[in-house]
């Protein structure tokens, strides 16, 4: 009798370390499945970071070419100002003559001064119109990367929450 219920309680005790085996074995499984599952996401995030790295050099590469498209169309607008401002003062000098040639010359120089201002009028316009579109792209890439970053660290916090869920689960 004694035997029997020592080779009942030696059975039980097997059954219950066999459990205790598959439990840890399956643990085991379940953790390494969140660490290939981590390396994963980790990966992820670093070409995803080498993209935003990408975009916002990209970014900055578009923004010095903004900058240097500024500085050459207000470089051409300044000397365009200064080619009206010496057509004028040699109207005035023409002013002061009466001949009819000084009066044709008078009327070329008018006709040039009109023909600046109104190629000065449309740089002013191009200027205008790529600093609104270089500033519409920069802000939406500027939005998708922080878009990108937010979506990146809340899917690595969410695998990081289940990662310690789990191994507090096993301690």
């Amino acid at each position: 009798n004694l035997y029997h219920l020592t080779e009942l309680k030696y059975q039980e005790l097997k059954n219950d370390f066999q459990y205790n085996l598959e439990v840890i074995k399956e643990r085991d499984n379940d953790i390494q499945e969140l660490t290939d599952n981590m390396t994963k996401l980790n990966n992820i995030l670093k070409r995803k970071q080498e993209e935003v790295e990408i975009l916002q050099e990209e970014i900055k590469l578009m923004s010095e070419q903004s900058e240097k498209d500024h500085e050459k169309h207000k470089t051409k607008y300044e000397s365009l100002l200064e080619k009206i401002d010496d057509l004028k003062q040699e109207n005035k000098a023409l002013r002061s003559e009466e001949t009819e040639e000084m009066l044709r010359l008078k009327s070329e120089h008018e006709k040039q001064i009109g023909i600046l201002q109104k190629v000065i009028m449309e740089q002013e316009s191009i200027t205008k119109k790529n600093e609104a579109e270089n500033k519409e792209i920069i802000r939406k890439q500027a939005k998708e990367l922080e878009e990108l970053r937010a979506e990146m660290a809340g899917k690595v916090t969410h695998k990081e929450n289940e990662k310690r869920d789990l191994k507090a689960k096993i301690d």
